[in-house]
């Protein structure tokens, strides 16, 4: 078992009608605490973190013990004490893994209380940072921002030439026609830095499309990003010759750029778009 403690990450007054909300009865019974002798919740490791909107936050939870709980008023003082041997967590993280600590989507973040939770806290956290979902990505080049996925994002990467514009247009209805949005890095201006943005985008993205065509360094640097975040990508290609060797294995839309063409691109491009919603 453990205490999750949110709204209160260093501690505090918490309103008695929020301590253990949320507790089921059977754990309440077990440790005793009907009878307001907290000895035995002290005795549990704690898990304290800011609350979080469902769209994310940079701040981070700690791992510790509640040192004290006393009351004051129609409140009770909480002393949570962290363990300086265990690293912050992100709260994204959490709010990404939101089933695994058995917290009710998707505002169970979002409100200040005391909850015991018959799980076992190191493990679980264990577990989810060995998952193969969970991606924790070196900033030393790129400066990868906090926040979940946007589950509506689609992001293109392709050069930006004005030969192209037709084929982003098409993407563009494609991806709208099935209630999507869709982005490319000069499309918004978000940061001073023109790769910030497309990190960005990437980091957000639930869907990546890149279009291989004049074999451009940028898109296949972009591409790499997009597979190590693990991103559902959509290559493209006028020729088939321009796919380097370790993406040849991957099924790539060869499009061209004729009114017929882009049509087909247009349907052929929808369905991979649907498939992937479905299957995801």
């Amino acid at each position: 078992m453990f205490n999750m403690l949110i709204g209160l990450p260093e501690g505090g007054a918490l309103s008695k009608d929020r301590l253990l909300e949320g507790t089921e009865t059977r754990v309440i019974d077990r440790l005793k605490l009907g009878s307001g002798d907290f000895t035995e919740l002290l005795k549990l490791p704690t898990l304290a973190m800011p609350e979080v909107a469902p769209e994310g936050s940079s701040d981070v939870a700690r791992v510790g013990t509640l040192s004290r709980i006393s009351p004051s008023g129609n409140s009770y003082m909480l002393q949570f004490t962290p363990n300086v041997n265990i690293a912050p967590i992100p709260v994204n993280e959490l709010l990404a893994n939101q089933d695994a600590f058995d917290i009710e989507q998707p505002w169970g973040f979002h409100r200040t209380r005391l909850i015991v939770k018959d799980i076992d806290l190191y493990r679980t956290l264990l577990e989810r940072r060995q998952s193969s979902e969970t991606v924790c990505p070196s900033r030393k080049y790129l400066n990868f921002p906090d926040g979940p996925t946007d589950e509506n994002l689609v992001v293109v990467m392709m050069p930006f030439s004005r030969e192209f514009e037709p084929v982003w247009e098409t993407i563009q209805h494609t991806v709208f026609d099935v209630g999507l949005n869709c982005d490319r890095a000069d499309s918004i201006w978000a940061e001073d830095a023109i790769m910030d943005d497309i990190v960005g985008l990437l980091w957000r993205a639930r869907i990546v499309i890149t279009d291989y065509t004049s074999h451009n360094a940028n898109v296949f640097y972009e591409t790499g990003i997009a597979h190590t975040l693990g991103r559902q990508c959509i290559p493209l290609t006028q020729a088939t010759d321009e796919i380097p060797f370790d993406l040849k294995h991957l099924r790539t839309l060869k499009y061209e750029t004729s009114d017929i063409g882009l049509k087909q691109l247009k349907l052929e491009l929808g369905v991979r778009i649907r498939n992937i919603l479905r299957t995801s």
